[in-house]
């Protein structure tokens, strides 16, 4: 078998080195339903029995919605260090140290262990802060232990495997840029505080509660997968957990992605895995709880999408010339997006625009003319102006980020307070005012339309009272016969019922 996926229950990925795994956010913490590393056992034990079979790298991927900090512990624990505990006695007080390493084959380690995961991170709830607590288990921001900028990737890679993969792929190169727009630079902390020391350990945290789907696709197109890419594994082991579905019910609704995202990234695996690996994957059932449905619950469907992608048998390469197009077509869009939201900006007062994106929009629509406003993004004061279209939610948080004194539309600034109006603004205030009154007139002519089908829908004979005088109306006729002819429609087949009138005794 090319890849397996095994169902087991317990998870592992809580589960450390020696137990639970605590933190600043969490000193007391949980063993998560999680007995084993199961994961970083699996890794351990295939670079031991198999390293004769050419399993000498292993990379272990997580997206399940907690962080997988026993794993990142036993992978951490690899190198050594110094463990230092705290302790009070009634007689006295200090610090104790113990040694930590428990290396997994030998002293190389270092170079031949890759942990990467994506999940939540943040306040249980945004409205209590760290009052509410932290999102389980309270560990995971944002951190690279050995970014580019350290030498994680400048080492030579593999010439055997990149000969045999550059017979594959003539397109192959040996190193890939990792987070080409910087969104995920986070620190270079780890759990143990080292920095440059030991494996390399990615966490991308993603912030809640709400909807983060583009967020984490990102995280993994542009941050870990690159970074997989550049470190070649031999065998890719998967903590799959389905619990960051959008109906999931112990998620506090982070992340939020759905089957189609389980699949999309799969894919992406098992494209890595034919291209470094011979396709060899194995995947390990983490979370996931929501049963509600059975055989279609959240749960199952995220499950059959991972295993339907595992199973499929495609011996595509991953590519990372297809991530460049995409960040392409998305910035080309954003474009797009962030010219309609110029032309919908309601001004009120006289505005000096310091700095604005039209020279962007003119270069993408392949205009040469100067525009009216200065090159960069609009900034808008709060007090003068209102945004109505509908934008990401990312975009939303960016605007709020702002305060009241501006809201910052992707980077760039339009400033308020000159006594030079722009012409441009204007012309698109009187658009704005010819648009509105066009939106007055379409509304009234749908009501009208909807009075109309409502007696067309009605079946009798007498006109529908208007709803100025519908009250009275209604009192008048309350008790009086009225007159019908009630002809149904498709539904029963256009047979007639009798004449006969409302409120007559049968």
């Amino acid at each position: 078998a090319r890849n397996v996926f095994c169902a087991v229950r317990p998870p592992g990925h809580h589960a450390g080195p020696s137990g639970k795994c605590t933190n600043d956010n969490d000193p007391h913490c949980s063993h998560g339903f999680c007995l084993f590393s199961n994961v970083a056992i699996g890794a351990a034990y295939a670079m031991n029995v198999y390293r004769h079979q050419g399993v000498k790298k292993v990379a272990m991927l997580d997206f399940d919605v907690h962080h997988g900090n026993g794993t990142e512990a036993v992978v951490a624990n690899t190198f050594p260090s110094v463990q230092k505990v705290a302790f009070t006695t009634p007689y006295s007080k200090g610090v104790q140290k113990f040694p930590m390493y428990k290396p997994w084959l030998d002293s190389q380690d270092e170079k031949n262990i890759f942990f990467a995961s994506v999940q939540g991170y943040g306040h249980r709830s945004a409205s209590l802060g760290r009052d509410g607590g932290w999102f389980y288990p309270g560990s995971g921001c944002t951190a690279d232990t050995k970014p580019p900028s350290l030498g994680a990737t400048t080492a030579a890679p593999d010439d055997s495997r990149a000969a045999s993969a550059a017979s594959q792929d003539t397109q192959f190169v040996h190193q890939v840029k990792e987070d080409p727009d910087g969104e995920f630079t986070g620190s270079t902390a780890d759990q143990g505080g080292r920095k440059g020391q030991g494996p390399r350990i990615i966490n991308v945290g993603v912030p809640g509660p709400g909807s983060k789907r583009q967020m984490w696709r990102r995280a993994w197109r542009d941050k870990i997968l690159p970074a997989l890419f550049n470190f070649q594994p031999d065998l890719i082991i998967v903590s799959a957990g389905f619990d960051a579905h959008k109906k999931e019910d112990l998620n506090l609704r982070y992340v939020g992605v759905t089957e189609q995202d389980y699949e999309w990234l799969t894919m992406q695996i098992v494209e890595m895995a034919n291209r470094f690996c011979k396709g060899r994957i194995v995947s390990v059932l983490e979370g996931g709880y929501n049963l509600r449905g059975g055989l279609v619950s959240a749960f199952a469907r995220s499950v059959a999408a991972h295993v339907r992608a595992l199973a499929d048998g495609s011996k595509r390469l991953w590519d990372p010339s297809d991530s460049e197009k995409e960040r392409e077509m998305e910035a080309r869009a954003k474009l797009k997006q962030l010219s309609s939201l110029q032309q919908n900006i309601e001004v009120g007062g006289k505005l000096c625009a310091t700095d604005t994106f039209v020279t962007k929009v003119d270069t993408l629509n392949g205009s040469s003319s100067p525009p009216c406003l200065p090159p960069a993004l609009p900034e808008v004061s709060a007090t003068t102006a209102s945004v109505h279209n509908d934008v990401s939610s990312d975009q939303n948080a960016e605007m709020a980020s702002g305060g009241t004194d501006k809201a910052v539309l992707g980077g760039g600034a339009i400033s308020a307070g000159n006594d030079a109006p722009c012409k441009e603004v204007e012309r698109m205030q009187g658009g704005k005012s010819r648009m509105e009154d066009e939106q007055t007139r379409l509304a009234a002519s749908h009501l009208e339309a909807a009075h109309a089908k409502k007696r067309d829908m009605s079946g009798f004979s007498e006109a529908v009272p208007s709803p100025a005088d519908a009250g009275s109306s209604k009192r008048s006729r309350r008790g009086q016969p009225v007159d019908y002819e009630c002809q149904t429609r498709s539904r029963n087949k256009g047979i007639k019922m009798n004449r006969g009138s409302i409120g007559d005794p049968l």
